[in-house]
């Protein structure tokens, strides 16, 4: 019979969000409500900094290029229609539209991978959360059918996700059956895309 701590700490975030979001820091909380729920401007010309970036000569600057357009949504697909049809630079062009790809997903279809561990839907049907099994979770705004946010911060792959009752928040849960020190927990400030808190299991 295994252990309770042997279990990922998926099984717990239905009863971690009744009883200890609500006891998060005061400034967690204070940056909770003063989440604005609408999209700020995106700054056009760091934007198109970070498109010429996508074919820097160094990868890893091409790849951080990647993720912020990814991160920024709907809101770049302007810039990268036209750098994917424009650009001088085949390797923009190439980034470019692989980035719509993924952000657009084609005809309303969002194509989530082969590597899923959980889904969730928030109460408002308006955002989805996937978290995966390459440590990743993402956040999808189901009206746009387009990628809001992918958050990075798990060491292991990613088994379960819940959204808080107002959708402000999200846990996301992390581990292996086999080592329960390198379960963990985060929640999430789905306004900003950066965590409010990480909890070690072990």
């Amino acid at each position: 019979m295994r252990s309770f701590y042997s279990y990922p700490l998926a099984c717990l975030l239905p009863v971690f969000f009744e009883t200890c979001v609500n006891d998060l820091p005061s400034s967690c909380a204070s940056a909770q409500e003063a989440a604005n729920p609408v999209k700020q401007k995106i700054d056009e010309n760091a934007l198109r900094k970070l498109i010429a970036q996508l074919g820097d000569d160094s990868f890893e600057k091409r790849e951080a290029a990647d993720q912020a357009l990814a991160e920024m949504g709907s809101q770049a697909l302007p810039f990268l229609r036209k750098a994917a049809a424009d650009a001088a630079d085949l390797e923009v062009r190439e980034r470019a539209a692989k980035l719509i790809r993924l952000l657009t997903e084609g005809n309303g279809v969002l194509n989530l991978g082969r590597t899923v561990g959980d889904l969730a839907i928030s109460n408002d049907s308006q955002t989805l959360a996937v978290g995966s099994l390459d440590r990743t979770v993402r956040v999808y705004d189901l009206k746009a059918m387009s990628l809001r946010h992918s958050l990075n911060g798990h060491s292991n792959s990613v088994w379960s996700v819940a959204f808080s009752p107002d959708g402000r928040t999200l846990a996301s849960s992390s581990g292996a059956f086999s080592d329960a020190k390198n379960h963990e927990i985060i929640i999430w400030d789905l306004a900003k895309g950066t965590p409010l808190r990480t909890i070690k299991g072990g």
